[in-house]
This record gives structure tokens, C-alpha cells and sequence, in this order.
């Protein structure tokens, strides 16, 4: 698995965890991988 994958695992993960309406610069990072 590429890094980019695994930081997009990462992320997604992470945006579970602290609620998608608090991390709008993480759907960018998404956006942008």
C-alpha cells in the first residue's frame, strides 16, 4: 500500500473519531489525496 493510502486510512479514521463537523480541514486533505 502506497503512503498516500495509508495516510488516507489515517485520516479517515481519525475524522471518525473526533466527528466530521469538527474536521473540515481533514475533508480537504481527502479531497486533495
Amino acid at each position: 500500500m502506497s503512503i498516500i493510502g495509508m495516510r488516507k486510512q489515517w485520516v479517515t479514521a481519525w475524522i471518525k473519531q473526533k466527528g466530521d463537523s469538527k474536521c473540515i480541514p481533514c475533508k480537504s486533505l481527502l479531497d486533495l489525496t
